[in-house]
C-alpha cells in the first residue's frame, strides 16, 4: 500500500513538472528562439541583444493575444497572432545582414515544407504506407506563421 502511495505521488509530480515546463515564460521563449537562430545564422552578441529586445515584447503580446481570444472567436485571435508575427519578423529581418537573411529564408522554406508534409501526413495517414500520396510542394512566397517557431 505504501508503495502504491509513493508511486502515485511520483506520477503526480511528474505530470505537474511536465505541465510547468510546457508553460514557458516570454523570457524563456525568447532565449530558446535566440539560441536556435544563433546556431542557424551565426548571430553576433550585438544581434542577440537586439533580437532579445524584439522578441520579449513579441512573446508578451502573444501571451496577451492568447488570453484575450481564449473564449472568443479563435479565427480573429489567429489573425491577430499572425499580424503580430509579421511585424516582429520584419524587425528581425531588418537586423540581419544579407547572408543571414538568405539563410533565414532558406530555413523558413524548409520549416514550411516540413509543416505542410506533417499536416498532410496527419490528415491522410502515414505517407510511407500509402501508395499514391506524395508530399505537397508548398508556395515558398507564403509567410511563415509564428507557430513554426
Amino acid at each position: 500500500m505504501k508503495i502504491l502511495i509513493k508511486l502515485s505521488i511520483v506520477v503526480a509530480f511528474s505530470i505537474f513538472t511536465n505541465f510547468a515546463i510546457a508553460q514557458k515564460s516570454p523570457e524563456e521563449k525568447a532565449k530558446i528562439f535566440i539560441t536556435k537562430l544563433t546556431e542557424k545564422l551565426t548571430l553576433s552578441k550585438d544581434q542577440q541583444v537586439k533580437l532579445n529586445d524584439i522578441l520579449l515584447p513579441h512573446f508578451n503580446m502573444m501571451r496577451d493575444i492568447r488570453f484575450q481570444f481564449k473564449n472568443e472567436d479563435k479565427e480573429i485571435g489567429k489573425k491577430a497572432a499572425k499580424d503580430q508575427w509579421s511585424r516582429t519578423e520584419q524587425q528581425l529581418i531588418m537586423m540581419l545582414n544579407d547572408v543571414q537573411r538568405s539563410k533565414y529564408n532558406d530555413e523558413k522554406m524548409k520549416m514550411r515544407k516540413n509543416m505542410m508534409n506533417r499536416k498532410i501526413k496527419n490528415e491522410k495517414g502515414d505517407l510511407k504506407n500509402s501508395k499514391n500520396k506524395k508530399p505537397v510542394e508548398v508556395d515558398v512566397e507564403e509567410p511563415l506563421d509564428e507557430e513554426a517557431f
